[in-house]
C-alpha cells in the first residue's frame, strides 16, 4: 500500500512540473501557442474556462492535483478574470521561451568558458 501511495504522489505534478510539461508539449509537437489555445478552448467563446482547463490538463496526460489545478489556472491568469485569453496564455509562453533561451544561451557560454 505504502509502494502505491508513493507511486501516485510522484505521478502528481506540483505547479512548475506542469507548465514545464506544457511547454515540452509545445516545443515537441512543434504546436503554436494559437494551436494550443483553440484546443483548450472547446466552445469556442474565445477564453479558457476553469472547466476547458481541466479537461485540456486531462486531455495532455499533466497529472495535476487538484488543488495545483486552480493554482495552475492562476498562473496563467494573471488578471484574475476567472478565464485564461489567447493574450495572457501567448505572453506567457513567449516570455517562457525566452527565458529558457536565455538561460540556454548563458548555460552554453558558461560550458565554452569552462575549455578555454
Amino acid at each position: 500500500a505504502a509502494g502505491a501511495a508513493a507511486a501516485v504522489a510522484e505521478e502528481a505534478l506540483g505547479v512548475e512540473e506542469a507548465v514545464a510539461r506544457i511547454g515540452r508539449v509545445l516545443l515537441e509537437e512543434r504546436a503554436r501557442v494559437m494551436d494550443l489555445f483553440t484546443k483548450w478552448d472547446t466552445n469556442k467563446d474565445g477564453y479558457v474556462s476553469k472547466r476547458e482547463f481541466r479537461e485540456a490538463m486531462a486531455a495532455l496526460q499533466i497529472p495535476v492535483r487538484g488543488e495545483d489545478v486552480l493554482a495552475l489556472f492562476a498562473y496563467f491568469d494573471p488578471d484574475e478574470s476567472g478565464a485564461i485569453s489567447f493574450q495572457e496564455l501567448n505572453i506567457f509562453f513567449r516570455s517562457s521561451r525566452n527565458s529558457m533561451a536565455g538561460s540556454t544561451a548563458e548555460a552554453a557560454r558558461a560550458a565554452a568558458g569552462a575549455f578555454t
